[in-house]
Formats: structure tokens, C-alpha cells, sequence
């Protein structure tokens, strides 16, 4: 189901490449409270992707936050 979403697999490429995904933007792609969510999280945890939340963000992105 997810891999069907080209905007969504677009946003999981980058975080590949940043090392984490920022909550918000999944959040502007899929319903938090869907099974498509769920699927995301369980695929970014198997590629050593880290969810941040938005508070996080800009500590996490100074390295102040490790995961």
C-alpha cells in the first residue's frame, strides 16, 4: 500500500539520505491514526530511519538528540 504512494516513497528516500524523517511531513502525507502510518514507522525502523517529532527537530538537526 505504501509503495504505491510515489510522494510518500519520494519522502522515505530523502530520510535514507538525512538518517531521519521529521513526523510532520509524514503526517501531511498519511492519517496518524491509519494502518498506512503503522506500515511507514515499521519501514522507517527497518532501514535505521529515525521519526522525529517536531519540537525535536531543530536539536536533533544540530545533534544535540541522538534517536
Amino acid at each position: 500500500m505504501i509503495y504505491e504512494n510515489k510522494e510518500l516513497m519520494d519522502l522515505i528516500e530523502e530520510g535514507k539520505k538525512n538518517g531521519y524523517i521529521a513526523i510532520k511531513d509524514i503526517l501531511a502525507l498519511v492519517n496518524e491514526d491509519s494502518e498506512e502510518f503503522d506500515e511507514v514507522v515499521k519501514l522507517l525502523e527497518n532501514e535505521n530511519i529515525d521519526l522525529v517529532r517536531d519540537e525535536d527537530l531543530e536539536a536533533y538537526e544540530a545533534g544535540e538528540i541522538d534517536d
